[in-house]
């Protein structure tokens, strides 16, 4: 038996979440259910057959619970594609419980120097624009930029691609935007509200357009995204927006060879890597630990998208 018990301490909760508890996405989901993509702790009860793991270990189970490890896309380690795969509060009871039940092999192990909140962040967020960022191929000192840049997926966005030798261009609004982006590597930021056109302002920045459009934010960032690359550029789709529909003018899109890919999460390899820029200093997690009670608030605070950075809960409290 390759299942493992985690005590948790502290667990995300996140916008995903919302769109679970309000049957949002147009998939069949099953209730009752027990909520929460991710969240870090220490291993409390060991399976058998289960050596790599002791118990106190720091872990974490990821929005990526399991998957089969055999079919075409897992061998490819696109693991989020297949079929069998087992997503954490959504096809397995979640992490809003204080002991959780997950599968030993897809555990995330985390560095001892990364405080268990900071981890849980990485373990949803942190990777999925980690892997957005690498599903574009990106070259150094290529452009990217980065929709929603100063929400809870976009501040981590703009560290990651930095890391990875990317020029990135914030684009957001709200107040101190500017200032919080910048802080954390920007090399430019719009604010989309006061911007007269934004495209304009874009391939006036990158001399042509960004080669990369990564969307963490809302469907309407979706509207104008492809608008903001160059010829040959590609668009990451990672904002689950619902009844979202990304619209491009196919003579343009076909003469400038544009690109969409739509990510959904990295595999066992992305972790590790989006958990090592952590312990190294490289990235650093913006984040608030509220007690567990203050759940409803949470839930009311993320539907009117007045949650700065990322939102850890205390299952103890």
């Amino acid at each position: 038996m390759s299942f493992w018990y985690v005590r948790f301490f502290p667990l995300l909760f996140i916008l995903e979440d919302v769109h679970l508890i309000g049957s949002h996405w147009p998939l069949e989901t099953t209730f009752p259910t027990v909520c929460g993509h991710e969240g870090a702790g220490v291993v409390a009860v060991i399976g058998n057959g289960v050596t790599h793991l002791k118990i106190g270990d720091r872990v974490g189970i990821k929005w990526l619970n399991s998957a089969c490890g055999r079919c075409e896309y897992c061998l490819q380690t696109y693991e989020g594609q297949c079929p069998d795969a087992k997503f954490t509060g959504f096809s397995l009871n979640g992490t809003f419980q204080e002991y959780a039940i997950g599968n030993a092999e897809y555990v995330a192990q985390i560095p001892e120097n990364v405080p268990l909140a900071a981890a849980t962040a990485v373990l949803c967020a942190g990777v999925t624009v980690y892997k957005g960022i690498k599903e574009a191929n990106p070259g150094a000192g290529q452009w990217i930029a980065i929709l929603g840049a100063a929400g809870g997926l976009g501040h981590l966005a703009i560290q990651y691609a930095k890391a990875c030798g990317l020029q990135v261009l914030a684009i957001d609004t709200g107040e101190s935007a500017d200032k919080l982006c910048i802080n954390l590597g920007a090399d430019q930021f719009i604010n989309y509200k006061t911007s007269i056109d934004v495209a304009v302002d874009v391939k006036g920045i990158t001399k042509g357009g960004a080669h990369i459009v990564l969307v963490v934010a809302s469907g309407n960032a979706y509207t104008q995204a492809i608008s903001f690359l160059r010829p040959k550029g590609v668009l990451i789709a990672l904002g689950l927006a619902p009844n979202t529909i990304i619209e491009s003018d196919l003579f343009w899109h076909v003469l400038n060879g544009y690109t969409i890919k739509g990510s959904l999460t990295g595999n066992r390899k992305d972790t590790d890597e989006a958990l090592a820029f952590v312990a190294r200093g490289i990235v650093k997690v913006s984040y608030n630990i509220l007690p567990f009670s203050s759940l409803p608030k949470v839930l009311d605070d993320l539907k009117q998208s007045k949650v700065v950075g990322r939102v850890v809960l205390d299952i103890s409290k």
